[in-house]
């Protein structure tokens, strides 16, 4: 346009020997090329005039209804609107300092993004295909600053600003990538604080060796969390507990001592709370459990657990969300009795594992891929116990094979397939079977939970879920990872271990508050004992756990009572 205006004025000043001004030939360009039709400035008092007359209307009009009809295309289809979106989002990536950059925008990715803005934590998603950002507008409302572009690329990993980042999540599904990625971004920022989620739990130590600080392993995560479900019910009702996003239950924070709390105690400066974790000034690692007489220094870090409302009091940084992926603890299964896993992915290998180390001597694994029955068979025959687990081909989906797997007399069920439809249909076939079955299931966006407790889930835990809680974690507050992994670690490298209690309640003493309850032990006066913490009560009128039970708290008949400790600490109690 400015090139048709610019040849008309000019034009017609070298045409009429300047005898107008340039405002005069600008205004008849206009007119000419407009055809409004207004008098005429420039007399066409020669050929050479009306013929350039004719050529400005024949070509400045075409680019002038071509530029009308490009404006009308760009607005209508949404390209302008759609550049204007991408500048504001590039200038909102320009302005991150000390964010954490999250690569791969898929299932698991999402949820880590969700994870940390809900945790207050700045972050940039980077992706190869856009479209995924649209299914994080849905889940946040808003998406946070993005780029487009090939993580394993410098310059995607440079408009990320991945030199200015505090941490990089590298979610991408294949563990190639992941790696390949954590050594760029280990070149192009030491000072990195890298975690990589790992679909094959043999390529973690590649993966550290390569330059993360730490891998997740969905798989094994949800594997262990399934099996709790099964025979260590209790652990994962004081995991929701603790680390859950109810508001009227509990919750575990990390604190910096203040300057004004030097010298205090515990007890002194958190009324109330209990300080379970205790890093002193430069040292790498926590002291868990701590001696509470021990008197608050400058530089140690503190993980407290208590009241949500308490906590609040108390808090530095951000309290992180964790949504509940069970419902309220029930009975742990029969060790003795037949455990029913249908699927044999990753999820259901690491469950039958899981199992067999807690001590299940009949495990049947329904799988109706050949190969991977066959190397579930090469598994077993490896195992500490060859023979132990049973494999039965065929789809989990069929009456007959579930009947063939033992589904009926079972003690439990573990719906373990990929498709969230799948163990829908399986939880409802197989309660239908067997009444009295335990079942827990697989899901793996959180909104399926909901739907498999409907369909006659006892238990169910979202994979995605479960995975990008623990990668924010081990991003924004590794302690709490830490703490976690020594709850619920296996045996052999667990730290902290809970244990239940019976104690019947002298009729003399029903009514009485655990204050008053001295003398019948392990219930003591104090929620510490000195040996272990008491962390809930079961009083037998409640449905559910009281945690961290308060001292006026009145007791009725048999009092169940869970303590936290390690393993010496929890066997000097039975003395």
């Amino acid at each position: 346009m400015s090139l048709v205006f610019a040849s008309g004025t000019f034009g017609y000043l070298i045409l009429t020997d300047g005898r107008y001004s340039w405002l005069d030939c600008l205004y008849m360009t206009v007119i000419t090329v407009s055809t409004v039709g207004y008098e005429q400035i420039v007399r066409a008092d020669t050929d050479a005039i009306t013929l350039f007359n004719i050529g400005l209307i024949l070509f400045g009009g075409g680019a002038i209804l071509y530029f009308i009809s490009s404006m009308t295309s760009l607005i209508l289809e949404g390209d302008l609107l759609h550049g204007l979106f991408r500048r504001r989002i590039e200038r909102a990536v320009q302005k991150q300092r000390h964010h954490v950059v999250v690569v791969g925008l898929g299932r698991m990715g999402r949820a880590a993004v969700v994870e940390l803005v809900h945790a207050g934590v700045p972050v940039v998603g980077v992706d190869r295909e856009e479209s995924q950002i649209g299914e994080l507008v849905g889940e946040l409302g808003e998406p946070p600053p993005f780029v487009v572009g090939d993580a394993l690329d410098d310059d995607a990993l440079h408009h990320a600003g991945i030199g200015r980042a505090s941490a990089l999540v590298a979610a991408m599904p294949d563990d190639r990538d992941n790696l390949y990625l954590t050594v760029i971004a280990r070149g192009m920022n030491p000072d990195l604080r890298i975690v990589s989620r790992v679909a094959d739990p043999l390529t973690s130590a590649k993966l550290l060796d390569s330059g993360a600080n730490a891998v997740v392993i969905p798989s094994a995560l949800a594997a262990r969390r399934l099996t709790r479900e099964l025979v260590e019910p209790v652990f994962t009702a004081f995991n929701d507990a603790t680390f859950g996003a109810d508001a009227s239950l509990n919750a575990v924070d990390v604190f910096d001592v203040p300057r004004e709390a030097v010298g205090a105690s515990f007890d002194e400066w958190f009324p109330g709370l209990h300080v379970v974790g205790l890093r002193a000034a430069g040292a790498e690692l926590f002291e868990f459990r701590p001696d509470r007489a021990i008197r608050l220094a400058s530089g140690q870090r503190l993980i407290v657990v208590g009241e949500r409302a308490r906590l609040r009091d108390f808090r530095s940084p951000p309290t992180l969300r964790v949504a509940p992926t069970s419902r309220a603890a029930g009975a742990p299964i029969d060790l003795n009795g037949r455990v029913v896993i249908a699927g044999g992915g990753r999820v259901g290998r690491q469950v039958a594992l899981d199992l067999l180390e807690v001590g299940v001597r009949e495990i049947v694994v329904i799988e109706d891929d050949a190969a991977r029955a066959e190397t579930l068979r090469q598994e077993d025959a490896a195992c500490a116990l060859p023979g132990a687990v049973r494999i039965v081909e065929g789809s989990a989906l069929e009456d007959a094979v579930l009947v063939a797997a033992g589904v009926p007399g079972a003690v439990a069920l573990v719906a373990a397939l990929s498709a969230a439809r799948d163990n829908a249909f399986l939880c409802v076939t197989a309660r239908r079977m067997e009444p009295r079955l335990r079942i827990v299931a697989r899901a793996d966006l959180e909104a399926e939970v909901e739907r498999l407790y409907r369909v006659g889930a006892d238990n169910a835990a979202s994979v995605a879920l479960i995975g990008a809680s623990r990668l924010r974690d081990a991003v924004v507050a590794p302690e709490l990872a830490r703490l976690d992994d020594l709850v619920s670690d296996k045996d052999e490298g667990r730290q902290l271990f809970l244990r239940e209690w019976v104690v019947k309640v002298p009729g003399n003493l029903r009514g009485a508050t655990v204050r008053q309850l001295t003398t019948s032990p392990p219930v003591s006066a104090s929620s510490e004992t000195g040996v272990a913490t008491l962390v809930a009560v079961h009083t037998g009128l409640r449905a559910s756990w009281v945690w961290l039970p308060s001292r006026a708290l009145r007791l009725r008949g048999h009092v169940t009572a869970l303590y936290l400790g390690r393993r010496a600490e929890l066997e000097r109690l039975d003395g």
